[in-house]
Formats: structure tokens, C-alpha cells, sequence
């Protein structure tokens, strides 16, 4: 094998992988924005559970204080 056979091998080779790993930065980049985009979801998800639960507790409250209120007043 002759240097200039060898020295286009390696650029041949050294082409692929820098293809190669600007396809993973690619495909890293895009898997950092779903998980990101995931997070968003799910942190909104535990505000709306958050909420339902609290509205289920003042509801709660509210039935206990009208049964009182009631036998009290009538």
C-alpha cells in the first residue's frame, strides 16, 4: 500500500466516522428536546392532579360544614 492509498483511506474512513457522529449529536439533540418536552407534560400533569386533589379536600370540607350548618339551623 502506497502513502497516498493510505493517507485516502484514512480520510475515507475519517469522513464516515465524523458523518457518523454528526448523525448521534443529531439524534442527542432530538432525544434532550423530547425529554425536556416530557418533563414540561409531566410537571403540568402533577400541577392538575395537585389541584383536582385540593378541590376534593375543599369539597370535602364544604359537605362536613353544610351537614353541620344544617343540623345547627334546622
Amino acid at each position: 500500500m502506497t502513502f497516498r492509498s493510505e493517507v485516502i483511506r484514512l480520510r475515507v474512513m475519517n469522513e464516515n466516522v465524523a458523518r457518523e457522529i454528526s448523525g448521534n449529536q443529531k439524534q442527542l439533540h432530538n432525544l434532550d428536546s423530547a425529554v425536556k418536552s416530557r418533563r414540561a407534560i409531566l410537571k403540568h400533569l402533577e400541577y392538575d392532579v395537585n389541584v383536582i386533589e385540593k378541590v376534593r379536600i375543599f369539597s370535602v370540607i364544604f359537605l362536613v360544614w353544610y351537614k353541620v350548618a344544617e343540623k345547627i339551623c334546622f
